[in-house]
């Protein structure tokens, strides 16, 4: 199972996404990885941009994936026609793909020098599709269908996208950094998912003694936070500590969250405290 970051896809994202979402998080086979799902991109070649998913895989490198729900494709001299959408797209999700991994590349690089090393493949998935079509825009291997997501898992179309991109930048000797499997660290991993999603998160609480609520801010530690990744994957959780430790904080982070994801959600929230409640 794979680390899905958020770990919970939103009820009204694409059926294409949720699809994808849940082939990455259950694939076995990924359990090592780390997967970034609707990463906004504020530095872009447009005013700003998201990538479906940013993949993480050690030994591999990073693979950006655009995701096209759609039932029907239909290209002319216009664009892209996506299902029933009335406008044109006259980049078309190859190229949307491709300025994704530029501008995620960009950013990085800007961070330091040690992603320089990292390498980086894109490819579209047309998960309710039979996508054959050929063209000198896109390379066969950059095209995962409905019909290759029946004969093979997840896992290996998209090591193979990573994959067949370290062959093609070889073959233009162009320099794809050392042997992958050797510099794609776990730790180089966690260094990229670090700065492309750190881990911070700021709450705000009311205090209660004051009529015109101020606000503090709290900020959740790397324990809180793997606390919380354990709801997510497990029906019932107990969660001991002392007075002060971030019980009750966890507790209301951890139904935020699943509203958030779940809107029209009932949750109920039980306190044998009396001075808590």
């Amino acid at each position: 199972m794979a680390r899905m970051i958020p770990p919970i896809i939103a009820e009204n994202a694409p059926p294409g996404e949720e699809i994808i979402f849940r082939k990455l998080r259950d694939d076995p086979d990924t359990s090592d990885w780390t997967v970034l799902h609707s990463l906004d991109l504020a530095k872009h070649t447009r005013i700003w941009g998201e990538a479906d998913f940013v993949i993480i895989v050690p030994g591999f490198g990073l693979v950006v994936i655009e995701v096209k729900s759609h039932l029907k494709v239909h290209v002319d001299e216009r664009g892209w026609w996506l299902g029933q959408e009335p406008t044109v797209d006259k980049r078309g999700p190859f190229k949307q793909a491709k300025e994704c991994m530029y501008a995620v590349r960009e950013y990085l690089n800007s961070r330091g020098d040690s992603f320089s090393i990292l390498p980086m493949a894109f490819g579209v998935i047309f998960p309710r599709l039979e996508f054959g079509i050929k063209s000198p825009e896109w390379h066969p291997w950059q095209v995962i269908d409905k019909l290759a997501l029946r004969k093979s898992g997840i896992s290996e179309l998209v090591i193979g996208i990573a994959q067949s991109s370290i062959e093609r930048l070889q073959e233009c000797e162009i320099p794809a950094g050392s042997n992958p499997s050797e510099v794609v660290t776990e730790s180089l991993c966690a260094e990229v998912v670090n700065v492309l999603r750190p881990n911070f998160e700021l709450i705000a609480t009311s205090r209660h003694e004051l009529e015109d609520a101020e606000e503090r801010i709290l900020a959740l530690t790397e324990e809180q936070y793997k606390a919380l990744d354990q709801t997510v994957h497990n029906e019932r959780v107990v969660f001991m500590g002392l007075a002060g430790t971030g019980k009750t904080l966890l507790a209301l982070e951890a139904i935020r969250r699943r509203r958030l994801a779940l809107p029209k959600s009932h949750i109920g929230l039980f306190c044998y405290n009396e001075l808590l409640s």
